[in-house]
């Protein structure tokens, strides 16, 4: 997975969240797409990153926008359970973007 590419496309997030994005007509839909593309071109790293200790609070809440759709097009219960790990580290996070409901969501998607 490239991070460098998920990085900048969480600071668009932001920046689209802080401007105009709920102006714009499929703005934010086209950025889940681009986001979910990214995330299931190369499952097994996107669960490597998300086991590892250098995915933030940030990515969590980003990711945690897409995923059903990356669940939809990938079925990975080890997204799921990576994801899962992740969040733990991040509580107020998980609180603040109800981030464990989410993965229950997504997870059920594949039973």
């Amino acid at each position: 997975m490239n991070v460098q590419r998920l990085r900048e496309l969480i600071r668009i997030r932001q920046h689209l969240h802080e401007t105009y994005a709920s102006e714009v007509p499929g703005v934010l839909e086209k950025h889940w797409k681009e986001l979910t593309r990214l995330l299931v071109e190369d499952m097994n790293a996107t669960v490597a990153y998300l086991k590892s200790s250098e995915v933030t609070a940030d990515e969590i809440a980003d990711i945690s926008e897409v995923f059903d759709d990356v669940v939809d097009a990938c079925p990975s219960l080890e997204f799921i359970k990576a994801a899962r790990l992740a969040a733990r580290r991040f509580p107020k996070t998980c609180q603040d973007y109800n981030i464990f409901p989410l993965l229950d969501s997504a997870e059920k998607m594949i039973h």
